[in-house]
């Protein structure tokens, strides 16, 4: 199953964790935060709720035609002096807009995030549905970008799956999450 969904989504095998729906991949996350202290998180708005009711963000950005600004984005997390800090976006088919990040928006951002030490939580769960394929923030930035596929909504509808990919240095971290709150 890794091999596969390694190959269809064209990313390394071992940045890999299947999960429970999309879902799952967004409490791992916030669980991984979490554990590492307070985490200084910022949303999108508007967002899907229920990675309002998960990561409970300080501050939200405006989603305009072009996605976040990302002046915004700097300016804020350029106030934030210690711990974790963390983007949660849905760069494609944004839910509930429907509008996507331009590839400049999203090259700025990845850039912001590499020099402000942000980590993107790319929230990836209909960008199949795109007429063409875009560069996602794992592929501008997969060192600064954790991934979360839900593949519940369009591949297997009736099966709570998903995927997640993410950085080798939260890898085993993620892992033991997972495994904690869902051991079969």
């Amino acid at each position: 199953l890794l091999s596969a969904l390694s190959r269809r989504f064209a990313l390394p095998r071992e940045s890999l964790l299947v999960t429970g729906g999309g879902q799952q991949g967004l409490d791992l996350v916030r669980r991984l935060f979490s554990e590492r202290g307070e985490a200084a998180v910022l949303v999108e708005e508007p967002t899907y709720p229920g990675a309002l009711s998960l990561f409970r963000p300080r501050m939200a950005l405006p989603f305009g035609d072009a996605g976040p600004d990302p002046d915004q984005l700097a300016a804020w997390f350029g106030t934030i002096v210690s711990g974790s800090r963390f983007f949660y976006t849905v760069p494609a088919l944004h839910n509930p807009t429907g509008l996507c990040h331009s590839l400049e928006r999203k090259k700025e951002i990845a850039r912001i995030a590499s020099f402000l030490d942000i980590t993107i939580v790319e929230d990836d769960y209909l960008s199949e549905l795109l007429p063409e394929k875009s560069l996602r923030y794992i592929d501008l930035v997969p060192e600064r970008t954790i991934w979360i596929k839900s593949l519940s909504k369009t591949s297997a509808p009736g099966i709570r799956i998903g995927i997640l990919a993410a950085p080798a240095h939260l890898m085993s971290s993620l892992v033991r999450l997972r495994a904690e709150s869902d051991p079969g």
